[in-house]
């Protein structure tokens, strides 16, 4: 079975929308994070793994650093660009909470 994907539209549209939310917040080139070593505390090598525990170990991305008005203005800009209302505020998640 051979699978074939086409590139919808709609899709890259709202790829687009959601990075033009982030305008402005600076690229980090490089890899400047750690992976999380678990549990498990090798027996060899250990100075590949820090020996204290921190909170934001493992894979994540870098602090967004635009401010709450920066990210509101970015998506009215985005709103405004696809007639839509603008939104009165920023929406936080529970679940999206550092």
């Amino acid at each position: 079975m051979k699978l074939q994907f086409k590139v919808q539209q709609y899709q890259t549209d709202a790829v687009d929308a959601v990075v033009e939310c982030f305008a402005g917040q600076p690229k980090h080139d490089g890899i400047s994070y750690r992976i999380d070593p678990g549990k498990a505390r090798p027996t060899s090598a250990p100075a590949l793994f820090e020996a204290e525990e921190r909170p934001d170990a493992g894979l994540r991305n870098a602090e967004i650093v635009l401010s709450e008005a920066q990210l509101l203005e970015n998506v009215h800009a985005v709103q405004r660009s696809r007639n839509l209302p603008l939104s009165a505020k920023l929406a936080s998640s529970p679940g999206a909470e550092p």
